[in-house]
């Protein structure tokens, strides 16, 4: 298990309140999942991480797009936490176990 920095920046950026631009940047260094497909009709949004498909986003306003977005990445964020704190509490119940195993096995010894 390794604990690593990731950084995802989200930027909207328009004329008016139909006409804008949307960039999301993401640290995917570690992501093997960071495919795109090209070529269909019905793309998956890549801003989104695939939540949204591009025909559905480009009829949203903008605001409603960046906090669509906003909460797309805060849940996958909310997950990979989840993932770090089980595994680190998987890891101390190990240690606690071979701690307290090796303290009982010092007692039966001497």
């Amino acid at each position: 298990m390794y604990l690593y920095e990731r950084q995802v920046s989200i930027l909207i950026t328009g004329v008016d309140e139909w006409r804008y631009s949307a960039f999301t940047l993401v640290d995917n260094l570690l992501d093997r999942n960071a495919t795109t497909k090209p070529g269909r009709v019905l793309q998956p949004d890549p801003i989104t991480n695939g939540r949204f498909m591009v025909d559905d986003a480009m009829r949203m306003s903008p605001r409603s797009y960046f906090l669509k977005t906003l909460a797309v990445w805060l849940d996958h964020i909310g997950k990979e936490w989840q993932e770090i704190v089980h595994l680190l509490d998987r890891t101390i119940r190990k240690i606690r176990y071979v701690t307290t195993l090796s303290q009982s096995m010092w007692y039966l010894l001497n």
